[in-house]
């Protein structure tokens, strides 16, 4: 992949995904639990799976923060990353 798809992907693709994952999560708890802990593997103190649901949004709006961020170095590892979430959509 050349440097502009790279740059495009990881500027419109990956947040464009990533927002629509998310907004599946916010009407359906039990995804968010299953992206949070169960594929995420989410082990940070703020949230845990018998936490509500918006301390869930919140360690999942973290998790693809990280997600995100880690893409302008990793390109290709944001990629596989999203492949993986790609039937949550």
């Amino acid at each position: 992949m050349g440097q502009e798809d790279d740059e495009h992907f990881v500027s419109v693709e990956l947040p464009k995904a990533l927002r629509s994952i998310y907004a599946r999560a916010t009407t359906n708890p039990a995804l968010a639990r299953k992206l949070v802990f169960d594929h995420l593997a989410y082990a940070g103190q703020e949230a845990n799976k018998k936490s509500p649901h918006a301390l869930v949004l919140q360690a999942l709006a973290f998790c693809f923060k990280v997600i995100n961020t880690n893409a302008h170095d990793d390109p290709a590892g944001a990629r596989k990353i999203l492949k993986q979430l790609e039937h949550f959509r």
